[in-house]
């Protein structure tokens, strides 16, 4: 029972992430990263290491644009009157950019 406990706690501990390819050439790539940051820089490696089949490098990081979202709401007041509302918010997606070789 101890085990499975700790086996839990593990997976707890380390969270869902995701590296998702936005660009891959035999120079080089972009990754984007989704959820967990530790998890996902995990994938991020095994795909950078696969891609150069070695030694990389890191040479960006930061947030980008990845499109957008829009909330909107409408109320009827009567009378054929409809007042109405939305809000656009930008959505951002944390990318690495690497290169293959030191």
């Amino acid at each position: 029972m101890r085990k499975l406990l700790a086996v839990l706690s593990a997976f707890a501990f380390v969270g869902c992430g995701h590296a998702r390819m936005v660009h891959r050439d035999d120079q080089g790539g972009t990754l984007a990263l989704k959820g967990s940051r530790s998890a996902a820089m995990t994938e991020a490696r095994e795909q950078m290491a696969a891609n150069c089949r070695g030694p990389y490098r890191i040479v960006a990081e930061d947030n980008v644009a990845a499109g957008s979202a829009t909330v909107g709401s409408a109320t009827n007041l009567g009378g054929g009157v409809v007042v109405g509302s939305s809000t656009t918010k930008q959505k951002t997606e944390y990318q690495i950019t690497y290169r293959c070789g030191t």
